[in-house]
């Protein structure tokens, strides 16, 4: 997270941009069946290896317990098992097609990341299962494209982003004016601080052994 805590600093010339902690809603839950399914094609998977894949997500079934009566078997069109280990990676997939989509409005420079350095490579995103941040330029054209990104991948992946609890949080040089309109078209809210990332604080700081207590 180098990115982050650079662009944190006073003197942040090529990292002057905005963080966002994104918060999914009901993530597993949301999944669709055939978005995963043209996932796993668009990345070259055998077609037999995708039939089995499919058919293990497919083949749940539900039943309701009410007052010792079981109702009529349920068959559920879209979702992943969170406690079947085989969803984790499914979900990936999920993630990979925001993964791209970030990446290629970066080559295309419609939206920048940040970086350690002048010359360091820009990160607009790090991603760990359903556990999203984003780095990028705190520009109302790089700030447009990001939100106009959240919602295409929101409308085909089934994802809703939850914007109540997601946050941004801008490097010390932002103009509150700024911060205040960027928020507004991200329509979440600006904070001075963000919540942990992976249960580590954000920012770390110079003294890493707060962020890793049991590291010393």
């Amino acid at each position: 997270m180098n990115s982050y805590i650079t662009f944190r600093a006073p003197k942040n010339g090529p990292n002057k941009g905005i963080a966002i902690k994104i918060d999914m809603s009901k993530a597993y839950d949301r999944v669709e069946w055939d978005f995963i399914e043209k996932v796993m094609k668009k990345m070259g998977f055998a077609e037999k290896w995708i039939d089995k894949i499919m058919c293990c997500v497919q083949s749940v079934r539900y039943l309701v317990k009410c007052n010792n009566l079981l109702s009529d078997i349920i068959i559920p069109e879209r979702g992943l098992r969170e406690g079947d280990p085989l969803s984790h990676y499914l979900f990936l997939f999920c993630m990979e097609a925001l993964s791209r989509m970030m990446i290629q409005a970066q080559n295309k420079k419609s939206l920048q990341g940040t970086r350690d350095s002048i010359k360091g490579p820009r990160v607009n995103h790090l991603f760990f299962s359903d556990d999203a941040l984003l780095l990028v330029k705190n520009k109302k054209s790089d700030i447009t494209c990001l939100s106009h990104i959240l919602k295409v991948f929101a409308n085909v992946s089934g994802q809703e982003i939850n914007y109540e609890k997601s946050m941004g949080l801008f490097s010390p040089n932002t103009p509150r004016e700024q911060r205040h309109n960027f928020g507004e078209i991200l329509g979440m809210k600006v904070v001075e601080k963000l919540d942990n990332y992976l249960d580590l604080p954000l920012p770390i700081g110079k003294k890493k052994k707060n962020g890793f207590p049991g590291d010393n």
